[in-house]
C-alpha cells in the first residue's frame, strides 16, 4: 500500500471516529482504546470536518491506481460526508458547494442544480455559491439561466475580475454581444474587450461579427497580436498559430471558498 493510500486510509479511520460517515461508531470498538476515544466520539461532527473528509475522499476517488469500485466507493462516501455536514449545519456553504460538484462530477445534473438551489434558499447573498451554480449551467449550455447566476454573483463581489469576466463570456455566449462588451470593458479595458468579443462570436460561428470585433480591437492596439491571428484565420490566411481557445467555464477560477 503507497503512502496516498495509507493516508487515506487513515484519515477515513479519523473521519469515523469523528462521525462524519454513517455507521461508522464501530470503529472505537476495542475496549483498551474506548476511555480514550470516548470523549471524541461522544462530541458532534463539525461540518467543516466533514466537507475536510468528503474532499480528501473524493480526491482520492480520482486516482487512476484505485480500481473503479473503490474510486465509487469513495466517491459514495464523499457524498455521506457532505450530507453529513449539511444534517451537521444546513446553513454550511462549502458543503452545498462540494456535494453540488460532486453530483455534476458523475453527470448527475438535476441533483447539482438542486442542491444549489437549496443552498441558495438559505444563503441566498453567497456569491460564490452563485457562481459555482453559473458555471455549472454554463457546462450545460443552459446560457440565459447561467447569466442570471453569474450576475447575480458578480452584483455580490462586483470587483472581483474573475466573476466579471465570466460573466462577459456567459453574456456573449448568450448572443448578448453590446452587454459582453461593456463588462469586458470594464474588466480589461477596450482593445482587449473587442478581442474577447471577437473571440466568442467566432466560437459561435458569428464570422462577419467577429471580424468586426477583431478589426476594432486592432484599431485601439494595433500591436494586439491575436486580433492580427484571428483576423488572418477569418480571412483565409492561417496565420500558423491557434488564438482561438474554446471557453471552457469548468477551467475558470473560483472566486474562493
Amino acid at each position: 500500500m503507497d503512502c496516498r493510500r495509507t493516508a487515506l486510509l487513515a484519515l477515513c479511520v479519523l473521519g469515523g471516529v469523528w462521525g462524519c460517515t454513517p455507521g461508522s461508531g464501530a470503529l472505537v470498538a476495542d475496549s483498551s482504546r474506548k476511555d480514550k476515544h470516548a470523549d471524541v466520539a461522544k462530541r458532534p461532527p463539525r461540518a467543516a470536518t466533514c466537507v475536510a473528509m468528503g474532499e480528501y475522499r473524493e480526491q482520492g476517488s480520482q486516482d487512476p491506481g484505485f480500481p473503479a469500485g473503490e474510486q465509487a466507493k469513495l466517491r459514495e462516501e464523499a457524498r455521506m460526508s457532505y450530507q453529513e455536514a449539511l444534517r451537521v449545519d444546513p446553513n454550511y456553504v462549502p458543503a452545498y458547494r462540494s456535494l453540488a460538484r460532486l453530483y455534476a462530477s458523475i453527470g448527475d445534473h438535476g441533483r447539482a442544480v438542486a442542491t444549489f438551489e437549496e443552498g441558495l434558499k438559505r444563503q441566498p447573498k453567497d456569491a460564490p455559491l452563485h457562481y459555482d451554480y453559473g458555471m455549472c449551467l454554463a457546462r450545460h449550455k443552459e446560457w440565459p439561466q447561467a447569466v442570471e447566476q453569474l450576475k447575480l454573483a458578480h452584483d455580490l463581489d462586483p470587483d472581483n475580475r474573475t466573476l466579471s469576466n465570466t460573466l462577459a463570456y456567459a453574456l456573449a455566449m448568450s448572443r448578448r454581444f453590446d452587454e459582453a462588451l461593456a463588462v469586458f470593458t470594464q474588466t480589461v479595458g477596450e482593445a482587449q474587450a473587442c478581442f474577447n468579443l471577437a473571440k466568442a462570436q467566432y466560437q459561435l460561428g458569428e464570422d462577419a461579427l467577429s471580424r468586426q470585433s477583431a478589426t476594432r480591437a486592432l484599431e485601439l492596439d494595433p500591436t494586439h497580436a491575436p486580433a492580427k491571428e484571428l483576423l488572418a484565420d477569418l480571412n483565409g490566411a492561417p496565420s500558423g498559430k491557434s488564438p482561438i481557445v474554446s471557453i471552457k467555464f469548468e477551467e475558470a477560477a473560483s472566486p474562493g471558498k
